[in-house]
């Protein structure tokens, strides 16, 4: 099913996982760069002081804390070190300040040492440049240019006569001009925004949480999750508790502007499409608007937050502990899980669910079951979001660091001779304003890498990193780790078909709070007094019109009617809709398609393909649920909210003038409720697949034929969870 090549993709690696059973790399440079000394290992001279001189007619010339340098009768200072089992030493010059000098004896002591260098400043470990190989020369050249940045500046002093050293002033002015090639939204988000706010208060939400600008050139790390999602944070919150471990976020963090993603702003977050939105927007090959999350929290942020669990049936069949499961859905629920109110519309919906029989009535409900329940919501009495984010609460503050902004380009591989397979030790990413950084697994046999970025996100980076079909790799001109054509495949999207319901009466806003789960496999749910913002409701008001005068030359309507088709109009085209929407969406689905790379940049959506509906199945389901859907709209429960002089027929004939998408319209879509479902198919953001447990990754997630990676997220999903995958998404994290 899959091959390797372990010759092509070998990297640099700056300390080797398990010098037991992976071959050796390169015994010059990053090697032996500080890098090898993670945070906690570091030996340093102010802890380790120096043996009195032995000498007694001399005058003491060494520094009474820094090693390897002493003074010069000229206040200078010089530093050489020795070199392992020699007797020469390497001259690194004759420096103005002791830091100068102390600085150029780190860079050669961990050259030539390694991890049992004794610094003389714990950011040595990270801070310093590499010397190019082990030779003299390279490590004096290393020196100079570590110890000439350290050099102080002259004072210069303001027109208020205050002084500020020139370093300072330098570092200032770099910052505006690099600013100034900067996007503005990037400059105001990095250099004046608080970074990350809690509801209603000033103060940072989590200490831990940084932008990646400010993240060290390397860092090492047991546990490396790349993706910090529905699934990433709560697996990071537990994982920090007994071990150290770094979150890398491609996108922002939702506290820094809260009111965007509450309740109120669910569709004009959703469809932003400004360089810093929380949703990065994509057409599939099917033709169908789709959005992916790039935002700390994933999809948790965007969605129209309905909570339900998996079906019992549904967690034994992926092999998970029920208890277990169900202990992690409560770990989850106790921070974002919230009863909602239900007022009118969400009610009457649920009534007219029991009265067309989509039974029985189970009430508020966090399960899965058949039947017509009210479901958990992420929002809160407030219309407040709380997402996955917020389950880093429980993560402990000393052992875990969130780097937003921080988007991987690739996991770095070697070679473990032992098992005979790749091993991952380390990704690289990149930062807001391009920099690269590196980060490293720390040197433990249970330390590993864990991609949870998606569905999209995670088979897309894992061919980025070399592992994927070898012939669409070669493609690219990647190099081939290994060799799995069943990377990126069985992508599949829950489809979903509506229709919209202009209201006589005021509703409320609300999102998916009752649900209706029937026994041929659809799901029916609904939403109301949604704001679409004024471009879209300026871009509706042709589109209605439209269809009224078309519908009024065909005599859809009565001639009584026109009065309230003009109400319709009005309200639809108002920045908040007065009405809602119900909808269906199908289990499973059957259908599926692929992944497959356009560039080589993670940031570029790759093509996706859905196929929706290939399954004759699938179209069964979605027939069966448009037909519940106009029996609800139908019902006595529901007709408050109806124009009387309006037919559900009228509905339909409307719904197919809407731009919903970009696929081909059918005139039969009219009358035919298995065209309506394909000509306008929509997605509800529930898209799984690419990573798929027992192909791609084992049942613990492991992907199979790689060492010290898995995969934990949707895209190991063969189908969806229940009614909305989020809970299940979290519970899988814990």
């Amino acid at each position: 099913m899959f091959s390797f090549n372990h010759f092509d993709f070998l990297d640099q690696h700056p300390s080797n996982p398990d010098t037991s059973s992976s071959s050796p790399i390169s015994e010059v440079g990053s090697a032996y760069h500080a890098a090898a000394i993670s945070s906690d290992e570091v030996l340093l001279a102010s802890n380790h002081p120096k043996k009195r001189s032995g000498r007694k007619k001399f005058k003491e010339t060494r520094h009474p804390v820094y090693r390897g340098i002493r003074r010069r009768n000229s206040d200078k200072w010089v530093c050489e070190v020795r070199e392992p089992n020699k007797k020469s030493r390497i001259w690194l010059g004759t420096f103005p300040t002791a830091e100068m000098a102390a600085r150029a004896h780190d860079v050669a002591a961990i050259a030539l040492r390694g991890k049992n260098a004794c610094l003389n400043f714990a950011d040595s470990a990270w801070r310093l440049p590499v010397p190019a190989s082990a030779e003299a020369s390279d490590i004096q050249k290393a020196a100079a240019e570590a110890a000439e940045a350290f050099r102080p500046r002259k004072e210069l002093t303001t027109e208020e006569g205050n002084l500020v050293n020139e370093s300072e002033v330098t570092a200032v002015e770099a910052q505006e001009e690099e600013s100034s090639s900067v996007p503005e939204w990037l400059r105001d988000m990095v250099f004046m925004s608080p970074t990350h706010y809690n509801y209603n208060i000033g103060i940072p939400k989590y200490r831990f949480m940084k932008d990646a600008t400010s993240a060290p050139p390397m860092l090492f790390y047991d546990y490396i999750i790349i993706g910090g999602g529905t699934c990433g944070c709560p697996l990071a919150a537990t994982l920090s508790q007994g071990a150290r471990v770094l979150v890398l976020e491609r996108g922002g963090s939702p506290y820094i502007n809260p009111e965007k993603i509450d309740i109120n702003n669910f569709v004009n977050s959703l469809s932003d499409i400004t360089p810093s939105s929380f949703a990065q927007q994509f057409i599939s090959r099917d033709g169908v608007l789709n959005a992916r999350a790039r935002v700390l929290g994933g999809g948790s942020v965007l969605n129209a937050g309905f909570y339900s669990r998996a079906s019992s049936k549904y967690i034994r069949e992926s092999g998970w502990n029920e208890t277990l499961a169900k202990e992690s859905y409560k770990w989850v629920e106790k921070k974002v899980v919230f009863e909602p109110p239900m007022l009118q519309w969400q009610s009457a919906v649920r009534n007219g669910l029991i009265e067309v029989g989509v039974l029985p009535y189970n009430g508020f409900n966090l399960d899965h079951m058949y039947g017509t329940k009210v479901g958990g919501t992420i929002f809160d009495k407030n219309g407040n979001r709380h997402t996955a984010a917020d389950l880093l609460e429980y993560a402990e503050p000393r052992r875990i660091s969130v780097y937003l902004h921080a988007t991987v380009h690739k996991i770095l591989f070697n070679y473990n001779t032992e098992k005979m397979r790749p091993q991952a030790y380390g990704v690289i990413f990149k930062d807001a304003f391009g920099i690269m950084h590196r980060a490293y697994l720390n040197k433990k046999s249970k330390n590993e890498i864990i991609l949870s970025a998606g569905a999209i996100g995670s088979p897309q980076l894992l061919m980025l990193s070399g592992i994927g079909p070898a012939s669409h790799l070669h493609v690219h001109g990647i190099k081939v780790v290994l060799d799995q054509p069943l990377v990126g495949q069985g992508m599949a999207d829950n489809p979903m078909n509506l229709v919209v319901v202009p209201s006589p009466v005021p509703v409320e806003v609300s999102l998916v709070q009752t649900v209706g789960i029937t026994r041929f496999g659809s799901f029916i749910e609904a939403a109301s007094g949604l704001s679409f913002g004024h471009s879209w409701s300026e871009r509706l008001q042709g589109i209605f019109e439209f269809v009224s005068n078309q519908s009024l030359q065909h005599s859809m309507f009565p001639t009584k009617a026109k009065e309230s088709i003009a109400d319709t109009i009005g309200s639809l085209t108002n920045p908040t809709l007065k009405g809602g929407v119900i909808l269906e969406k199908i289990m499973g689905p059957r259908s599926t398609g692929h992944l497959e790379l356009l560039t080589n940049n993670p940031n570029d959506n790759p093509s996706v393909t859905f196929n929706y509906f290939k399954d004759p199945a699938d179209l069964r389901m979605c027939v069966e649920g448009m037909k519940t859907i106009i029996d609800v709209l139908n019902s006595n429960a529901f007709s408050k909210f109806r124009y009387q002089n309006m037919p559900v027929q009228a509905l339909i004939d409307f719904m197919l003038h809407l731009p919903m998408n970009s696929r081909p319209k059918h005139s039969t879509a009219a009358y035919s409720l298995e065209q309506y479902c394909i000509d306008t198919v929509l997605t509800i953001w529930h898209y799984h697949g690419g990573c798929h447990s027992g192909k791609v990754v084992d049942h613990n997630f492991k992907v199979i034929g790689v060492e010290a990676l898995r995969v934990i997220d949707g895209s190991t999903f063969y189908r969806s969870p229940g009614t909305n995958p989020q809970a299940t998404v979290m519970m899988l994290g814990r």
